[in-house]
């Protein structure tokens, strides 16, 4: 019987291991993160924060800074983003100091999730218009579809808000 040569095994390992990883990762890399990152960096207004990719999800997280223009470009985000994602589930998130963690959505907030957690959605738009009035907000919109309600807040005081809550069920939540 004739001897293995242990060297010639392990390079075979080595190499068949490069080969079979290398691919996987290279493919992902040229087949979803790499085409998601440029289509984001052609876009005026967004500014990509984070990108995860897993198996069986992609996880975005953002920051905007295209003022009204805020729900368009978040509805071109998914649609773009389902044809990359070949079949993944997807997670969009805006920056958090944009969106819920925000200090002024944090002490104004309660009436739009309440008006969101009632089904009263058209009270939403009301809302911002007397936050208008008040002068709270220099500049406010919402914007709704069949699977989210998007609001832009641009308060006296203080950053932009960009808000994105998905109906599910007829209840919105917070991404």
């Amino acid at each position: 019987m004739k001897k293995l040569n242990s060297k010639i095994i392990f390079l075979s390992f080595i190499i068949t291991s490069i080969l079979l990883f290398g691919g996987w990762f290279g493919a992902q890399f040229f087949g979803q993160e790499k085409p998601i990152r440029d289509w984001i960096s052609e876009q005026e207004g967004l500014e990509l924060k984070d990108l995860k990719i897993e198996q069986d999800a992609i996880f975005v997280e953002l920051s905007f800074h295209n003022g009204g223009s805020f729900g368009l470009s978040y509805i071109q985000l998914v649609k773009e983003l389902n044809q990359l994602a070949k079949g993944k589930e997807i997670r969009i998130g805006i920056d958090t100091e944009q969106s819920e963690y925000h200090p002024w959505w944090l002490t104004h907030s309660a009436p739009v999730i309440e008006a969101l957690k009632n089904d009263q959605y058209p009270l939403i738009e009301q809302i911002i218009m007397d936050w208008k009035a008040a002068g709270l907000l220099q500049e406010g919109k919402s914007m709704m579809n069949s699977q989210y309600v998007l609001i832009y807040l641009e308060p006296s005081e203080g950053d932009e808000i960009y808000l994105s809550f998905t109906l599910q069920q007829g209840k919105g939540e917070a991404e």
